[in-house]
Parts: C-alpha cells; structure tokens; sequence
C-alpha cells in the first residue's frame, strides 16, 4: 500500500467518524429539537464535503451519508442513499466548475440542495401515502428547512477546519 493510498484511507475515515458523531447529534431528540422540528445536519456535511473534495469521492460520500439518514430515519432503504448521491455528485461537479468555494456560495447551494432533498422526500415518502399532507408539509418541513439553515454556518466553519486539516496532512 502506497502512502497516498494510507493518506486517501485516513481522509475519508476522519470524514466517516466525524458523520457518524453529526448522526448522533441528530439522533438525539433532546439535544437539537426546538418547536418538534430538528434539523438535518448530515445534509449540509455531505454538501459541505462535496464542495470541497472532486467528484466521485464525493459521490461515494454522498451515498454513504444517504445510506446513514435512511437508517437514522427509518427511511425507503437506499432511497435518500441515491439521493444523496446524485445531488454531492452535482454539488461538487458545479462547485468546481462554475462557483468560488465560499461562505456565501455554500450557504447558497446548500438551500437549493436543501429545497430538491425535502421535495423528494416529501413526495415520495408522504404525498403518495397521506390524504392531508400539505398539512405535515407546513408543520413539519418549514421548520426543519429553516432550523438546518440556521445549523448551517456551524457545520460549514467544522468542515472547512476539517478540509484545511485534512489537506495540511496529505502535502
């Protein structure tokens, strides 16, 4: 095994531990709900990675992070996985191509990510099954919408202190 190969498997297994520790931040009923919302914190990490890191890795990371929140929300097994993967691959394909990697920007993408990732889940999880769902949308997805902007800068500043970390250890 190479040294870039030992450096490539510690990156990743840092952003692994550090999603693992944001899922149990998340899974926690008391410790981030406010008003029977909480927010999402895995989606801005998995963004905020993709942001930073090349397209396919991100994609991988994507798929993982999908794959934890279908576990964490008793989810469609593998739906929020492909999900997830499609929009980290587009983040970071976008980001690399069209946009600075900022504050603004990010914060900027990830609402959009934000908007299509709850639309989905929306309909393909409660619109199909339930007679009044426009009702849980106002109660339910507003509020987790509004609550992961907020979470946001946090996890943008962790992961961006991740990133330079990350980077400083492999040059």
């Amino acid at each position: 095994m190479t040294f870039e190969t030992k450096v490539k498997i510690f990156k990743w297994s840092t952003y692994v531990l550090v999603g693992l520790a944001f899922l149990c931040i998340q899974s926690d009923p008391y410790l981030t709900q406010i008003l029977g919302s909480r927010p999402n914190i895995l989606l801005p990490y998995a963004v905020f990675v993709a942001i930073y890191e090349d397209s396919y890795d991100s994609a991988m990371f994507g798929a993982f992070i999908g794959l934890l929140m279908d576990y964490s929300m008793q989810n469609i097994s593998g739906f929020l996985g492909f999900l997830m993967l499609g929009l980290c691959y587009g983040v970071s394909t976008l980001t690399h191509r069209y946009f600075k990697t900022n504050f603004k920007n990010a914060i900027i993408v990830l609402a959009s990510c934000i908007l299509i990732f709850e639309a989905f889940n929306f309909i393909f999880r409660y619109s199909i099954m339930y007679n009044n769902a426009g009702e849980l949308l106002s109660l339910k997805y507003y509020g987790v919408y509004i609550y992961t902007i907020i979470i946001a800068p946090i996890v943008y500043l962790i992961t961006k202190k991740l990133n330079i970390f990350l980077n400083r250890r492999v040059n």
